[in-house]
């Protein structure tokens, strides 16, 4: 049951979708959605559950860290993959990655809740049907660790960058 996020990185459908990506971002000045973005996601909202739990051992439920690391990984992994089709087809990409992530999730084995739980963070990652408060949600520490991975405080395509100044990343948190 364990790290079955391993298997989505061996999915064909997650694999060619990433190179698509990789392909269409080749150019691209400003943050890009490869592999590494998608496991900063991953370590940096699993280090907020952890920081969580040191000071309250019963946060989330008390389900164990491993099976937090699970979905969290699976979302973060999953959570940018429909950029290529964002880019082709104009389909927002929030929306794009839970449509694949539902073709992938049951081929590695995650239950009907968990998927609905990974494709919950998925969706509300941009921050439009996130909750708000709950930092034992982790929908909202994914979208947090989403913002926190982005180096705007060395980009050197910050002044140009779409994103407002007060949701750029300033500093290093985690």
């Amino acid at each position: 049951m364990t790290e079955r996020y391993h298997r989505i990185l061996r999915d064909p459908l997650f694999s060619s979708e990433l190179a698509r990506i990789q392909q269409l971002e080749g150019d691209r000045i400003y943050c890009g959605h490869d592999i590494c973005h998608l496991l900063d996601v991953a370590r940096i909202t699993y280090i907020s559950v952890l920081e969580r739990l040191l000071s309250d051992p019963a946060a989330f439920c008390g389900r164990k860290p491993e099976e937090l690391k699970d979905l969290i990984y699976a979302a973060a992994l999953l959570h940018d993959i429909g950029r290529g089709r964002e880019y082709e087809e104009g389909i927002s990409h929030d929306r794009a990655s839970a449509a694949i992530a539902e073709e992938i999730l049951p081929r590695c084995e995650y239950s009907p809740e968990e998927s609905d739980q990974i494709l919950r963070m998925i969706r509300s990652h941009r921050g439009q049907d996130a909750p708000s408060g709950d930092q034992t949600d982790l929908a909202i520490l994914l979208k947090e660790a989403d913002r926190l991975s982005r180096l705007c405080f060395t980009c050197s395509a910050a002044d140009t960058c779409k994103w407002d100044r007060h949701k750029k990343n300033q500093t290093i948190i985690r």
